[in-house]
Protein backbone atom coordinates (compact mmCIF):
# COMPACT_ATOMS: atom_id res chain seq x y z
CA UNK A 1 0.00 0.00 0.00
CA UNK A 2 1.09 3.56 -0.80
CA UNK A 3 1.93 6.78 1.60
CA UNK A 4 -0.54 7.97 1.35
CA UNK A 5 -3.08 5.48 2.70
CA UNK A 6 -1.55 5.59 5.85
CA UNK A 7 -0.31 9.55 6.74
CA UNK A 8 -3.88 10.82 7.19
CA UNK A 9 -3.27 13.71 5.63
CA UNK A 10 -5.31 16.65 6.75
CA UNK A 11 -5.11 19.73 4.19
CA UNK A 12 -4.04 23.27 5.93
CA UNK A 13 -2.85 26.43 4.32
CA UNK A 14 0.13 28.52 4.96
CA UNK A 15 1.33 31.54 3.25
CA UNK A 16 3.59 31.07 0.30
CA UNK A 17 6.54 32.81 1.62
CA UNK A 18 7.75 30.64 4.37
CA UNK A 19 8.18 27.92 1.50
CA UNK A 20 11.83 26.90 2.26
CA UNK A 21 10.21 23.61 1.34
CA UNK A 22 11.04 22.52 -2.05
CA UNK A 23 9.78 19.57 -2.64
CA UNK A 24 12.00 17.91 -5.23
CA UNK A 25 15.12 18.59 -3.51
CA UNK A 26 16.68 15.53 -3.75
CA UNK A 27 20.11 14.36 -1.85
CA UNK A 28 21.40 11.71 -4.13
CA UNK A 29 23.86 10.96 -2.23
CA UNK A 30 21.46 8.79 0.66
CA UNK A 31 18.25 9.18 -2.20
CA UNK A 32 15.81 10.69 -0.07
CA UNK A 33 14.00 14.03 -0.18
CA UNK A 34 14.83 17.11 1.61
CA UNK A 35 13.19 18.04 4.44
CA UNK A 36 13.81 22.07 4.00
CA UNK A 37 16.42 23.48 1.58
CA UNK A 38 19.48 22.33 3.64
CA UNK A 39 17.55 19.05 4.70
CA UNK A 40 17.55 20.60 8.20
CA UNK A 41 14.20 21.85 8.82
CA UNK A 42 12.98 19.59 12.09
CA UNK A 43 16.13 20.32 13.38
CA UNK A 44 16.15 23.80 13.12
CA UNK A 45 12.91 24.11 14.38
CA UNK A 46 13.72 22.67 17.54
CA UNK A 47 16.47 25.24 17.82
CA UNK A 48 14.17 27.97 17.22
CA UNK A 49 11.11 26.62 19.72
CA UNK A 50 14.27 26.22 22.16
CA UNK A 51 15.79 30.26 21.41
CA UNK A 52 11.81 31.49 22.25
CA UNK A 53 10.73 31.83 25.28
CA UNK A 54 6.86 32.49 24.36
CA UNK A 55 7.00 30.20 21.12
CA UNK A 56 8.50 26.94 23.19
CA UNK A 57 5.72 27.92 26.08
CA UNK A 58 2.91 27.77 23.33
CA UNK A 59 4.42 24.56 21.76
CA UNK A 60 4.20 22.97 25.40
CA UNK A 61 0.53 24.38 25.73
CA UNK A 62 -0.60 22.76 22.21
CA UNK A 63 0.91 19.37 23.40
CA UNK A 64 -1.16 19.36 26.68
CA UNK A 65 -4.22 19.96 24.78
CA UNK A 66 -3.88 17.50 22.52
CA UNK A 67 -3.07 15.27 25.20
CA UNK A 68 -6.36 16.72 26.67
CA UNK A 69 -6.92 14.34 29.47
CA UNK A 70 -5.45 11.32 28.09
CA UNK A 71 -7.19 8.09 26.22
CA UNK A 72 -10.86 7.64 27.27
CA UNK A 73 -11.14 4.06 29.17
CA UNK A 74 -9.26 1.89 31.55
CA UNK A 75 -8.86 -0.48 28.01
CA UNK A 76 -7.04 2.34 26.25
CA UNK A 77 -4.89 3.76 28.67
CA UNK A 78 -3.45 0.46 29.88
CA UNK A 79 -2.98 -1.19 26.97
CA UNK A 80 0.72 -2.15 26.07
CA UNK A 81 1.56 -1.02 22.77
CA UNK A 82 5.77 -2.13 23.02
CA UNK A 83 7.64 -3.50 25.60
CA UNK A 84 8.36 -0.30 27.80
CA UNK A 85 5.09 1.50 27.20
CA UNK A 86 1.54 1.93 28.00
CA UNK A 87 -1.05 3.95 24.96
CA UNK A 88 -0.87 6.39 27.65
CA UNK A 89 2.73 6.63 28.14
CA UNK A 90 3.47 6.90 24.42
CA UNK A 91 0.95 9.75 23.92
CA UNK A 92 3.04 12.36 25.33
CA UNK A 93 5.83 12.32 23.15
CA UNK A 94 3.54 11.45 19.97
CA UNK A 95 1.71 15.41 21.03
CA UNK A 96 4.85 16.82 21.27
CA UNK A 97 5.76 16.04 17.77
CA UNK A 98 2.76 17.06 16.59
CA UNK A 99 3.07 20.23 18.78
CA UNK A 100 6.24 20.79 17.29
CA UNK A 101 5.85 19.19 13.62
CA UNK A 102 2.39 18.60 12.82
CA UNK A 103 3.35 14.70 12.60
CA UNK A 104 4.65 12.08 14.39
CA UNK A 105 6.86 8.87 13.42
CA UNK A 106 6.30 5.59 14.95
CA UNK A 107 8.38 1.90 14.34
CA UNK A 108 5.79 -0.79 13.82
CA UNK A 109 6.76 -4.64 14.70
CA UNK A 110 4.53 -7.80 13.85
CA UNK A 111 4.21 -10.55 14.67
CA UNK A 112 4.62 -14.05 13.15
CA UNK A 113 1.31 -13.77 11.15
CA UNK A 114 2.01 -10.54 9.94
CA UNK A 115 -0.22 -8.49 12.45
CA UNK A 116 0.84 -5.52 14.29
CA UNK A 117 1.98 -6.22 18.53
CA UNK A 118 3.32 -2.74 18.78
CA UNK A 119 4.45 0.42 18.07
CA UNK A 120 7.56 2.74 19.53
CA UNK A 121 7.96 6.44 18.84
CA UNK A 122 10.84 7.60 16.51
CA UNK A 123 11.73 11.14 16.83
CA UNK A 124 10.63 13.00 13.62
CA UNK A 125 13.84 14.61 12.98
CA UNK A 126 15.82 10.92 12.75
CA UNK A 127 13.85 10.54 9.45
CA UNK A 128 13.75 10.95 5.63
CA UNK A 129 11.38 9.92 3.09
CA UNK A 130 13.58 7.82 0.01
CA UNK A 131 12.69 8.19 -3.12
CA UNK A 132 11.81 4.94 -3.74
CA UNK A 133 9.20 5.01 -0.95
CA UNK A 134 10.60 3.88 2.16
CA UNK A 135 12.10 5.20 5.23
CA UNK A 136 15.69 6.35 6.26
CA UNK A 137 16.37 6.41 9.66
CA UNK A 138 19.25 8.16 11.65
CA UNK A 139 19.37 9.76 15.24
CA UNK A 140 22.52 11.65 13.78
CA UNK A 141 20.56 13.32 11.00
CA UNK A 142 20.77 17.16 11.01
CA UNK A 143 23.28 17.13 13.83
CA UNK A 144 26.73 18.55 13.90
CA UNK A 145 28.22 14.81 14.78
CA UNK A 146 26.15 13.34 11.40
CA UNK A 147 27.27 10.15 10.52
CA UNK A 148 26.32 8.93 7.36
CA UNK A 149 26.96 4.75 8.68
CA UNK A 150 24.29 5.29 11.07
CA UNK A 151 21.89 5.06 8.35
CA UNK A 152 19.27 2.47 8.17
CA UNK A 153 16.37 1.89 6.00
CA UNK A 154 13.11 0.94 6.83
CA UNK A 155 9.95 -0.54 5.12
CA UNK A 156 7.07 1.78 4.68
CA UNK A 157 3.98 0.42 7.32
CA UNK A 158 1.97 -1.53 4.66
CA UNK A 159 -1.25 -2.31 7.23
CA UNK A 160 -2.26 -3.62 9.84
CA UNK A 161 -2.27 -7.23 8.60
CA UNK A 162 0.10 -8.71 5.74
CA UNK A 163 0.78 -12.34 5.24
CA UNK A 164 3.49 -14.46 6.42
CA UNK A 165 4.91 -14.22 3.28
CA UNK A 166 5.34 -10.87 2.45
CA UNK A 167 6.55 -10.72 6.06
CA UNK A 168 9.24 -13.21 5.37
CA UNK A 169 9.86 -10.69 2.53
CA UNK A 170 10.20 -7.87 4.31
CA UNK A 171 12.89 -9.26 6.49
CA UNK A 172 14.91 -10.62 3.80
CA UNK A 173 15.28 -7.13 2.44
CA UNK A 174 15.53 -4.84 5.53
CA UNK A 175 15.96 -7.12 8.36
CA UNK A 176 13.25 -7.85 11.46
CA UNK A 177 13.71 -3.79 12.05
CA UNK A 178 9.58 -3.44 11.83
CA UNK A 179 8.33 -0.58 9.55
CA UNK A 180 8.22 2.97 9.89
CA UNK A 181 4.82 4.80 9.37
CA UNK A 182 4.88 8.30 8.91
CA UNK A 183 1.43 9.87 10.01
CA UNK A 184 1.19 13.58 9.29
CA UNK A 185 -0.87 16.56 8.53
CA UNK A 186 0.17 17.61 4.47
CA UNK A 187 0.56 21.20 3.48
CA UNK A 188 -0.38 22.00 -0.19
CA UNK A 189 3.08 23.34 -1.08
CA UNK A 190 4.93 19.99 -0.06
CA UNK A 191 3.66 16.54 -0.19
CA UNK A 192 6.85 14.86 1.44
CA UNK A 193 6.84 16.06 5.03
CA UNK A 194 4.87 17.87 7.46
CA UNK A 195 4.60 21.52 8.30
CA UNK A 196 3.49 23.40 11.42
CA UNK A 197 0.99 26.26 10.86
CA UNK A 198 3.07 28.57 12.84
CA UNK A 199 6.18 27.84 10.35
CA UNK A 200 4.09 30.39 8.45
CA UNK A 201 5.35 33.43 10.92
CA UNK A 202 8.51 32.05 11.67
CA UNK A 203 9.58 35.62 11.43
CA UNK A 204 7.91 36.14 14.92
CA UNK A 205 9.30 33.36 16.42
CA UNK A 206 13.15 34.49 15.00
CA UNK A 207 12.44 37.77 16.21
CA UNK A 208 11.54 37.29 19.66
CA UNK A 209 14.07 35.19 20.08
CA UNK A 210 16.63 37.78 18.94
CA UNK A 211 14.63 40.25 21.32
CA UNK A 212 15.55 38.00 24.40
CA UNK A 213 19.38 37.41 23.41
CA UNK A 214 19.82 40.95 22.91
CA UNK A 215 18.35 42.09 26.45
CA UNK A 216 20.88 38.88 27.81
CA UNK A 217 24.02 40.64 25.37
CA UNK A 218 23.35 44.12 26.68
CA UNK A 219 23.20 42.55 30.77
CA UNK A 220 26.43 40.79 29.60
CA UNK A 221 28.14 43.22 28.13
CA UNK A 222 27.75 45.62 31.48
CA UNK A 223 25.38 48.11 28.66
CA UNK A 224 28.47 49.31 26.93
CA UNK A 225 27.60 51.35 24.13
CA UNK A 226 27.12 50.49 20.69
CA UNK A 227 28.65 52.36 18.14
CA UNK A 228 29.09 53.64 14.54
CA UNK A 229 32.55 51.86 12.65
CA UNK A 230 33.72 54.74 10.18
CA UNK A 231 36.78 53.19 8.86
CA UNK A 232 39.23 55.93 6.36
CA UNK A 233 40.65 54.97 3.00
CA UNK A 234 40.46 51.63 1.71
CA UNK A 235 41.40 48.40 2.45
CA UNK A 236 43.78 46.28 0.39
CA UNK A 237 41.26 43.17 -1.14
CA UNK A 238 43.53 42.01 -3.54
CA UNK A 239 46.72 41.26 -1.45
CA UNK A 240 46.30 37.27 0.16
CA UNK A 241 48.15 36.31 3.15
CA UNK A 242 49.47 32.98 3.90
CA UNK A 243 46.03 31.51 4.85
CA UNK A 244 44.53 32.99 0.85
CA UNK A 245 43.31 35.61 3.15
CA UNK A 246 43.01 39.56 2.97
CA UNK A 247 43.21 42.65 4.69
CA UNK A 248 39.63 43.18 4.23
CA UNK A 249 38.96 39.50 5.22
CA UNK A 250 40.58 40.07 8.74
CA UNK A 251 38.30 43.09 8.84
CA UNK A 252 35.21 41.75 8.08
CA UNK A 253 35.56 39.17 10.55
CA UNK A 254 35.69 41.37 13.30
CA UNK A 255 32.85 43.35 11.73
CA UNK A 256 30.63 40.40 12.12
CA UNK A 257 31.17 39.66 15.30
CA UNK A 258 30.77 43.45 16.65
CA UNK A 259 27.29 44.15 14.68
CA UNK A 260 26.16 40.60 16.12
CA UNK A 261 25.77 38.58 13.16
CA UNK A 262 28.34 36.44 14.09
CA UNK A 263 27.39 34.06 17.78
CA UNK A 264 29.90 31.79 19.90
CA UNK A 265 28.77 28.50 20.78
CA UNK A 266 26.53 29.71 23.54
CA UNK A 267 24.78 31.71 20.82
CA UNK A 268 26.10 35.39 21.62
CA UNK A 269 27.19 37.74 19.46
CA UNK A 270 29.88 40.73 20.14
CA UNK A 271 26.84 43.29 20.01
CA UNK A 272 27.58 45.87 22.93
CA UNK A 273 31.40 45.11 22.80
CA UNK A 274 34.30 47.16 22.50
CA UNK A 275 35.97 46.42 18.72
CA UNK A 276 39.84 46.81 18.79
CA UNK A 277 41.38 47.54 16.06
CA UNK A 278 45.09 48.51 14.67
CA UNK A 279 46.09 51.56 12.19
CA UNK A 280 49.30 51.58 10.56
CA UNK A 281 49.17 55.10 10.29
CA UNK A 282 46.96 58.49 11.66
CA UNK A 283 45.32 57.98 8.47
CA UNK A 284 43.90 54.46 9.01
CA UNK A 285 42.39 55.41 12.36
CA UNK A 286 38.66 54.59 12.06
CA UNK A 287 36.38 56.39 13.55
CA UNK A 288 33.89 55.29 16.26
CA UNK A 289 30.89 57.10 17.17
CA UNK A 290 28.91 55.49 20.22
CA UNK A 291 24.81 55.74 20.83
CA UNK A 292 23.29 55.04 23.78
CA UNK A 293 22.55 51.38 24.18
CA UNK A 294 19.62 51.71 26.46
CA UNK A 295 17.85 53.95 23.87
CA UNK A 296 18.11 50.50 21.44
CA UNK A 297 17.24 48.20 24.23
CA UNK A 298 14.12 50.14 25.19
CA UNK A 299 13.01 50.20 21.93
CA UNK A 300 13.40 46.49 21.46
CA UNK A 301 11.67 46.19 24.63
CA UNK A 302 8.92 48.27 23.69
CA UNK A 303 8.35 45.35 20.47
CA UNK A 304 8.39 42.48 22.88
CA UNK A 305 5.10 42.10 24.08
CA UNK A 306 3.56 43.17 20.50
CA UNK A 307 5.85 40.13 18.77
CA UNK A 308 5.35 37.82 21.68
CA UNK A 309 1.66 38.38 20.87
CA UNK A 310 1.79 37.51 17.48
CA UNK A 311 4.02 34.59 18.06
CA UNK A 312 0.96 33.25 20.59
CA UNK A 313 -1.28 33.78 17.31
CA UNK A 314 0.32 31.87 14.93
CA UNK A 315 0.38 28.84 17.49
CA UNK A 316 -3.18 29.52 17.95
CA UNK A 317 -3.10 30.20 21.65
CA UNK A 318 -4.20 33.07 23.65
CA UNK A 319 -1.68 34.56 25.03
CA UNK A 320 -3.77 34.65 28.48
CA UNK A 321 -3.10 30.56 28.30
CA UNK A 322 0.79 31.33 28.33
CA UNK A 323 0.50 33.92 31.17
CA UNK A 324 0.79 37.41 29.57
CA UNK A 325 -1.91 39.45 31.25
CA UNK A 326 -5.00 40.64 29.22
CA UNK A 327 -7.96 43.31 31.03
CA UNK A 328 -10.12 42.02 28.13
CA UNK A 329 -9.95 38.38 29.76
CA UNK A 330 -8.53 38.51 32.96
CA UNK A 331 -11.95 39.00 35.39
CA UNK A 332 -14.29 37.31 32.76
CA UNK A 333 -14.74 33.93 32.92
CA UNK A 334 -16.16 32.72 30.24
CA UNK A 335 -13.43 34.70 28.15
CA UNK A 336 -11.37 32.54 29.53
CA UNK A 337 -13.05 29.28 29.03
CA UNK A 338 -13.42 30.25 25.61
CA UNK A 339 -10.08 31.03 25.17
CA UNK A 340 -9.20 27.41 25.93
CA UNK A 341 -12.21 26.09 23.81
CA UNK A 342 -10.95 27.76 21.26
CA UNK A 343 -7.22 26.14 20.98
CA UNK A 344 -8.76 23.12 21.88
CA UNK A 345 -11.02 23.46 18.75
CA UNK A 346 -7.37 24.50 16.69
CA UNK A 347 -6.11 21.49 17.97
CA UNK A 348 -8.76 19.15 16.52
CA UNK A 349 -7.18 17.82 13.88
CA UNK A 350 -4.60 16.80 15.32
CA UNK A 351 -6.29 14.70 18.31
CA UNK A 352 -8.28 12.32 15.20
CA UNK A 353 -5.00 12.06 13.74
CA UNK A 354 -3.97 10.54 16.61
CA UNK A 355 -7.10 8.72 17.20
CA UNK A 356 -7.17 7.15 13.40
CA UNK A 357 -3.74 5.93 13.87
CA UNK A 358 -4.30 4.21 17.49
CA UNK A 359 -7.79 2.76 15.46
CA UNK A 360 -5.44 1.03 12.67
CA UNK A 361 -2.79 -0.46 14.75
CA UNK A 362 -4.78 -1.47 18.23
CA UNK A 363 -8.46 -2.11 16.60
CA UNK A 364 -9.11 -4.13 19.46
CA UNK A 365 -9.48 -1.06 21.66
CA UNK A 366 -11.69 1.99 21.14
CA UNK A 367 -9.69 4.84 20.74
CA UNK A 368 -10.86 8.40 22.20
CA UNK A 369 -9.17 11.26 23.81
CA UNK A 370 -10.92 12.12 27.17
CA UNK A 371 -13.08 14.78 26.89
CA UNK A 372 -11.08 18.37 27.46
CA UNK A 373 -11.97 20.56 30.43
CA UNK A 374 -10.54 24.14 30.24
CA UNK A 375 -10.11 24.75 33.54
CA UNK A 376 -7.43 22.07 33.54
CA UNK A 377 -5.38 24.62 31.60
CA UNK A 378 -5.41 27.88 32.92
CA UNK A 379 -1.92 29.31 34.35
CA UNK A 380 -1.81 30.18 37.84
CA UNK A 381 -1.02 33.18 36.83
CA UNK A 382 -4.44 34.11 35.97
CA UNK A 383 -6.36 31.10 38.13
CA UNK A 384 -4.94 33.32 41.26
CA UNK A 385 -7.39 36.43 40.06
CA UNK A 386 -10.42 34.50 39.76
CA UNK A 387 -13.32 34.51 42.46
CA UNK A 388 -14.95 31.58 44.00
CA UNK A 389 -17.73 31.75 41.54
CA UNK A 390 -15.69 32.14 38.23
CA UNK A 391 -13.97 29.06 39.31
CA UNK A 392 -17.07 27.13 40.31
CA UNK A 393 -18.58 28.70 36.68
CA UNK A 394 -15.44 27.25 34.85
CA UNK A 395 -15.93 23.53 36.84
CA UNK A 396 -19.86 23.72 35.41
CA UNK A 397 -21.37 24.83 38.80
CA UNK A 398 -24.14 27.32 39.75
CA UNK A 399 -22.83 30.42 41.65
CA UNK A 400 -22.83 30.15 45.34
CA UNK A 401 -25.40 31.55 46.71
CA UNK A 402 -25.17 32.80 50.40
CA UNK A 403 -28.57 33.55 52.24
CA UNK A 404 -29.02 35.31 55.22
CA UNK A 405 -31.19 34.69 58.19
Amino acid sequence: MSAIDFSFKAKTYARSFVNLFVPELINTSENIYKYGNADLLPNNLIKYLNNSGVAKRCANKVASYIQADGWDGEAAKKLKVNDKQTADEILSPIAFSDSYFAGFVLNIGRDATGKVVSAKHVPLQWMRKTLRGDFLINPTKGTKNYKKDKNVYYPQFAGYQITPTELAAQIKQYGNIGEIGYFYIETPDNPHYSIPDYYASIEDVLTSAEIQRYDLEAVMNGFVPSAILTLVGKTDNTTKDANGRTARDYQEDALASFTGHDKNEEGLSGRNRLLVMEAATKEEIPVLQTFDAKAILDAANSKRDVIERAVCRSFGVHPVLVGYSDAAVLGNTQSIANASLELANNVNALQRLIERTFTILFPQVEWKLSAFKPVSYIPESVYQYLTEDEIRALYGYKSKVITTP
